[in-house]
């Protein structure tokens, strides 16, 4: 023991410092996390839609889409002509297409609206879900895991009993003043730590960040082409009566809040972890089946977050869900 446990917390402790790294990864990816672009902050995806490139393609696209809404007009006018059952009247027609060619000059803006709103809620909801878990908190996900695996394995025992993520113990870590690959090894007796059963969440926990990771990278490609192409979908409006680009729209939203369950579940699981990995919980009698009950529990909290990204936009486009999914 006296040679082993040091040897496992360094590990453990520097399976964390990873994961931590990873955490910042992601919260750039997900839009939580600011970027520094030409000497200004700004999250990720907003710094490509305001690139100067980016707007010169969609301009470009636009125009080829604005001859195209030309075309499509004139060709519904002599459909309409040609057809003495025509519901529509040329001038409904012609209405239509001022219409598609107001909404080519506005889309970009309420890009950008969209964009930004879907960022605040996203940065917002995950800060409500953290002040909730432990008032001043600016806990990394490393920290949060090394005080599920340690709740009940404080020094002083009083500590032990009742014990919360905000006790005195405890509140040092969650605001960042104390450091558990520093101060860990002094307030808590490492000892007791299950590592097998925190080598194996470590593992699981690093490989479902980076998929999550992969997630946001491939919403942020999805979002661009969407953005792009959008002018083609309303130069359709004098043919189909607007249903394509509504289908845009669905999608476009559904993308930009693609990300959501999957950020509040990863929340919402380390409120949820402590709780389970303490000793007031007992899931059997046995003490092999009481730690893979905790362990497949954890595993199953991770992977749900993982699953979860898809949760919202679910509700929104069915379609966008299924390829999520997929």
């Amino acid at each position: 023991n006296a040679i082993w446990t040091p040897i496992n917390f360094a590990i453990f402790t520097g399976a964390l410092k990873f994961i931590d790294l990873l955490e910042n990864v992601f919260d750039i990816f997900a839009g939580i996390s600011d970027v520094t672009y030409n000497g200004s902050k700004d999250f990720l995806l907003n710094v490509f839609f305001k690139n100067n490139v980016i707007n010169r393609v969609f301009w470009s696209v636009t125009l080829i889409a604005l001859a195209i809404l030309i075309v499509f007009t004139i060709i519904a006018i002599i459909k309409n002509m040609s057809n003495l059952d025509a519901k529509q009247t040329n001038g409904q027609i012609l209405g239509m297409s001022f219409k598609a060619m107001l909404i080519l000059f506005i889309i970009p803006f309420m890009s950008l609206i969209l964009l930004n709103l879907s960022s605040t809620i996203l940065r917002k909801t995950s800060e409500i879900i953290t002040l909730t878990q432990a008032g001043e908190s600016n806990a990394t996900l490393g920290t949060l895991t090394f005080l599920t695996f340690t709740m009940d394995a404080a020094r002083e025992d009083e500590y032990n009993q009742d014990a919360m993520l905000t006790d005195e113990l405890r509140a040092p870590y969650m605001s960042g003043k104390k450091d558990y690959a520093i101060n860990g090894m002094n307030d808590f007796a490492i000892e007791k730590i299950n590592y097998l059963l925190a080598f194996t969440v470590c593992a699981v926990m690093i490989f479902i960040i980076i998929l999550c990771a992969v997630v946001f990278i491939v919403k942020i490609f999805e979002v661009l082409i969407l953005y792009i192409t959008s002018p083609f979908f309303v130069a359709t409006a004098v043919l189909d009566g607007g249903t394509k680009f509504k289908e845009w729209g669905k999608m476009f939203i559904a993308k930009l809040l693609g990300g959501f369950g999957m950020v509040i579940v990863m929340k919402l699981f380390f409120i949820i972890s402590p709780i389970v990995m303490s000793d007031k919980v007992v899931f059997s009698q046995s003490p092999l089946a009481n730690m893979l009950t905790k362990t497949l529990f954890l595993i199953g909290g991770l992977w749900a977050a993982y699953k979860s990204g898809n949760l919202i936009i679910q509700i929104i486009n069915i379609n966008a869900a299924y390829q999520e999914a997929g």
